[in-house]
């Protein structure tokens, strides 16, 4: 996230998170999306998962049953993740 010789402590927390929810506050928006995926890990720090679509095209054929398969398992899995943490939103 820096260089090495200037570490800057929290600096991925302050550009991917603390900045835009300090922009929400100021501009009155109630809603700030922190970015596809990780439902579990964003959660802990507040935010509720949301499920999106993606399209992607692969050119390999011999490659798009394989990641279809997974694609297929981690669809549910992340579906089921986000029910049971939306669930125990302490977002109201």
């Amino acid at each position: 996230g820096c260089l090495p010789e200037y570490e800057v402590k929290n600096l991925h927390f302050e550009v991917c998170y603390w900045a835009a929810i300090e922009y929400c506050i100021k501009n009155g928006l109630d809603k700030m999306e922190p970015g596809a995926g990780g439902g579990d890990y964003k959660w802990v720090r507040g935010f509720d998962p949301i499920l999106i679509h993606s399209v992607h095209y692969l050119a390999q054929r011999s490659f798009r049953k394989t990641i279809r398969g997974y694609v297929q398992f981690d669809s549910q899995r992340s579906v089921s993740i986000a029910k049971l943490l939306n669930e125990r939103s302490h977002v109201k």
